[in-house]
């Protein structure tokens, strides 16, 4: 794996060990710079994902009845059984949501 170093003035192109560096162009730079970009978006929307489970455990917390459509429908979302209890720490991650806390 190769990765962009700032020496200096000038951004040079590394293997892992440290070995082999030379200079990038600003295609080789343009390109981890993206990588990086990515990797922050995904970082994101991982986060995003796991909020919007917690607040689905919320609202299932609060309508988790055996006959409750709802209930039933974010279960089966979540990939929860139907009569489940919700286990301790699904319901502190739900109330951590709710409270607009970060996981």
């Amino acid at each position: 794996m190769r990765r962009i170093e700032k020496r200096g003035a000038v951004n040079v192109l590394c293997d892992d060990d440290g070995n082999g560096c030379m200079p990038a162009t600003r295609a080789e730079i343009e390109f981890f710079d993206e990588i990086e970009r990515l990797r922050a978006e995904v970082e994101a929307l991982r986060a995003d994902a796991a909020l919007k489970r917690d607040l689905l455990l919320w609202a299932l917390y609060h309508a988790q009845g055996g006959s409750s459509r709802v209930g039933q429908a974010i279960r089966r979302h979540l990939g929860i059984e139907q009569h489940a209890r919700l286990t301790p720490e699904q319901i502190k991650d739900a109330a951590r949501a709710a409270q607009g806390e970060k996981a």
